[in-house]
């Protein structure tokens, strides 16, 4: 009786994870397969990411400067897949990877999204997202509408040139909140959060300096990063 009710005890766990555990070659079971030929990919896969600044680029490939703990940096080298260089991008991507090829300029600092080849041992440019750009605005993305985090880089990216930017467009970046569920009140502006403190430190500072040029008649850059104008020089 013993020996029959542990043959019973063995058949039901058995039975439980053959429930629970689809049968492999099913396809709920099987894992997405790497593609076999990258440079063609024309939808979204997934790979790897890389953040940088870009060293070099021209139609055939991109030299990435990632950053390292401790000061090192490495250097990388992607090629892109056929779309990016057809001046495309990938048009199932979130639009804040939809930056083209020729869209890239050598400063920027970007996310990269990336892909190996084994048959070929290249490392091929799947996506592009433009996070900074020195001394110039923001780009957009080829599909503004549905890049939520560009009206928040664009500014960050406007008080590391050293710019200004008006109260009414951090209002608008960031509009007042009221939480229905906390009952919180978030006030319209830029937040106050630690890691915004970076963003606070630069936007005081870039007024003040601003402020201080215009008393001296200094040339300062306007706000479209084109050129220089002489402001309100003294006479």
């Amino acid at each position: 009786m013993r020996q029959h009710m542990r043959c019973l005890a063995v058949f039901a766990i058995v039975g439980l994870f053959a429930a629970v555990d689809p049968p492999s070659g099913t396809a709920q079971g099987k894992r997405p397969s790497k593609p076999t030929d990258v440079k063609v990919l024309t939808r979204s896969v997934a790979c790897d990411s890389y953040d940088g600044v870009v060293d070099s680029i021209d139609a055939d490939g991109l030299i990435l400067t990632e950053k390292l703990d401790g000061g090192r940096v490495q250097l990388h080298r992607f090629v892109p897949i056929d779309l990016l260089r057809e001046g495309l991008a990938i048009d199932d991507s979130f639009g804040m990877y939809t930056y083209r090829w020729a869209d890239v300029k050598v400063g920027d600092t970007v996310t990269l999204k990336v892909l190996k080849d084994d048959r070929d041992g290249l490392t091929y440019c799947l996506r592009i997202c433009i996070t900074r750009r020195p001394g110039e605005n923001l780009p957009e993305s080829q599909r503004p509408k549905d890049d939520s985090r560009y009206k928040w880089d664009r500014i960050f990216n406007a008080l590391e040139n050293g710019e200004d930017v008006s109260d009414e467009e951090l209002n608008k970046a960031w509009p007042a909140i009221h939480s229905k569920r906390t009952g919180e009140f978030y006030p319209a502006g830029m937040p106050t959060r630690p890691e915004f403190n970076k963003y606070h430190d630069l936007l005081a500072a870039n007024r003040k300096r601003i402020v201080e040029e215009k008393e001296k008649g200094v040339k300062t850059k306007p706000a479209d990063g084109k050129g220089e104008v002489k402001k309100d020089d003294k006479k």
